[in-house]
Formats: C-alpha cells, sequence, structure tokens
C-alpha cells in the first residue's frame, strides 16, 4: 500500500483548487476521511448527519470482474471476510 507523503498532499490540495466541488468533495473523503474507494462510492445521503458532523460508513460498493457492481452492507462484508480466512487458514 502506498501513501501520499506532505509534498505530494500539497500538489494534490493545490490541484483541488481547480477542480469541481464534486471531484474536490470526493478527494477530501478520501484522502482525509480515510476512506476506500468502495466505502466512498457506497456512501448516500442519508449517511450524512449534519448536525454531529459525521459521515456513517454502512456499506460498501465492490467490484467484481471490472464489469459489475455489488453493494453490500459492512456487516456482511465483514462476514464473509471472516469466512475467507477461516477458509485458507483451514488450507
Amino acid at each position: 500500500m502506498q501513501f501520499y507523503d506532505d509534498e505530494e498532499l500539497q500538489k494534490l490540495f493545490k490541484y483541488l483548487e481547480y477542480t469541481d466541488l464534486t471531484f474536490k468533495t470526493a478527494i477530501y473523503l478520501l484522502v482525509l476521511g480515510g476512506l476506500r474507494r468502495g466505502e466512498a462510492l457506497g456512501l448516500e445521503y442519508s449517511h450524512i448527519n449534519f448536525q454531529e458532523k459525521t459521515i456513517s460508513i454502512k456499506q460498501n460498493l465492490l467490484n467484481v470482474r471490472k464489469k459489475v457492481f455489488i453493494l453490500i452492507y459492512l456487516k456482511l462484508k465483514i462476514v464473509l471476510e471472516q469466512y475467507h480466512y477461516q477458509m485458507y487458514a483451514l488450507s
């Protein structure tokens, strides 16, 4: 996994000054919020609490075979990951 260093982040934020609000918001969520791509794509308006200034990550959008997208809830994702790890641990 690669991370941006401070200099790279400054360049990215400078570039974002000239982009549209939608793109800028998505990048800020990913970079500053620590969201993964699927978590950001799975966000819905109802997941944002403006009074408490919070965003709840409740679902994830998965890309399967680069053509099919599946929206799953995070609880199901956790169960599937646990099953996956248990299967590999047994083999």
